[in-house]
């Protein structure tokens, strides 16, 4: 993953936020509803995404963000003052975790990776987290997980890990040493393999996963690009691996029957900073662009803006009716829906967060507070 740093970031933003800006700059728990109203009796509903900061307060004061909130039913009045967004909304599901990083969901069991202290943690619904598996210190980073396990990149100790742990998920059969590699970075499983990107050698790589692998397997290689610096993966019902080539600045794909690598499914994206997929289309992030964008799966084309004005967008990720990403430079969660419509905040005031979506909820991870939570989608 790839993140921006936010010099000079909030100057921008304090113009454009108004008083909303409070819970960014960790001066406030809530983030006030919009920036310094006009005059008059103009008046915004929380459901008007396109009030802007100098009229009447829109729903999160984000100086014009094409963004209404979920969040909140409060009517902006003509002093600007919109609705309340609780930033700290959620349920808390672990705190004092150590650098809690990547996030997935399986069933209802959540896993996430705790690259500080290198420990695989898992949460099971109606319990308490549980140490699961501890990895290399200061090593696992992105993570995903199926019924019967789960995977994890280490970038810092160059190695790609599963757990297999059925029949019982409390208690876990066997490590797997995937591979040792240059660099990887994303990383998905389904019920055969496991597909991860190794960005320091421009490879995209799978290897058979079963249950009860007991090692010594052997991966093979997807795709080799030397200098493409490939990243976000994605896998769709079929097989076929989608990736992000963040230095070409290309979307590929490969299928199962591919006997030879094909040409850029989407060219020229700058700053490709997330990947997801669904029977239709592929989407992804800009953060230079500001933009969450999907184009089909099949073609690249026609290209899509699914939200525009967004605040250096990261990760993305598909549930059957929605589209949900992180803004780095609010902190906000946010969603929209697939068929078209405005952009919403799940969640705001997220520092450093990692996400994953399951059918009723949406968890995140955030490195700097140490916690993990959900809110109901």
């Amino acid at each position: 993953m790839r993140l921006f740093t936010r010099i000079s970031l909030l100057a921008g933003l304090t113009a454009g936020f108004g008083t909303g800006c409070a819970a960014l700059l960790g001066l406030d728990e809530f983030r006030e509803g919009g920036g310094t109203g006009g005059g008059g009796s103009v008046s915004s509903s929380a459901s008007d995404s396109s009030s802007v900061a100098s009229g009447a307060g829109g729903d999160i004061g984000s100086g014009g963000a094409t963004a209404s909130s979920s969040s909140s039913s409060a009517t902006a009045s003509s002093s600007g003052t919109g609705g309340m967004i609780d930033c700290n909304a959620g349920e808390t599901i672990a705190a004092l975790q150590a650098v809690p990083n990547g996030i997935a969901v399986a069933g209802m069991d959540v896993y996430w990776a705790n690259t500080g202290d290198g420990t695989i943690m898992t949460w099971h619904e109606a319990s308490i987290p549980m140490l699961w598996y501890t990895a290399a210190a200061n090593g696992p980073m992105h993570i995903s997980a199926n019924a019967h396990q789960v995977c994890w990149t280490d970038s810092n100790n160059n190695r790609v890990e599963c757990k297999s742990d059925a029949p019982n998920k409390m208690f876990p059969h066997t490590i797997v040493d995937i591979a040792a590699t240059s660099s990887p970075s994303s990383i998905i499983v389904d019920d055969t393999y496991a597909y991860w990107t190794n960005s320091g050698v421009g490879e995209v790589r799978k290897q058979v996963v079963p249950v009860f692998n007991t090692g010594g397997n052997v991966s093979s290689v997807i795709t080799a690009s030397p200098g493409s610096n490939p990243d976000w993966i994605a896998v769709d019902a079929t097989g076929t691996a989608f990736w992000v080539n963040y230095t070409d600045m290309t979307i590929m794909k490969r299928s199962p029957g591919d006997l030879v690598q094909g040409p850029p499914l989407v060219m020229n994206q700058i700053a490709l900073n997330g990947l997801a997929v669904d029977a239709d289309d592929v989407y992804w992030t800009s953060a230079t662009a500001k933009t969450v964008f999907k184009a089909p799966k099949l073609t690249g084309t026609p290209i899509t803006p699914v939200a525009s004005n967004q605040l250096y967008p990261e990760q993305v990720t598909v549930d059957a009716n929605d589209i949900y990403w992180w803004n780095q430079g609010d902190g906000t969660i946010m969603k929209a829906p697939k068929s078209g419509g405005a952009a919403t905040v799940v969640i705001c005031g997220q520092t450093d967060a990692h996400f994953a979506v399951s059918d009723t909820h949406v968890y995140w991870t955030d490195r700097k507070k140490g916690t993990v939570k959900r809110i109901p989608k």
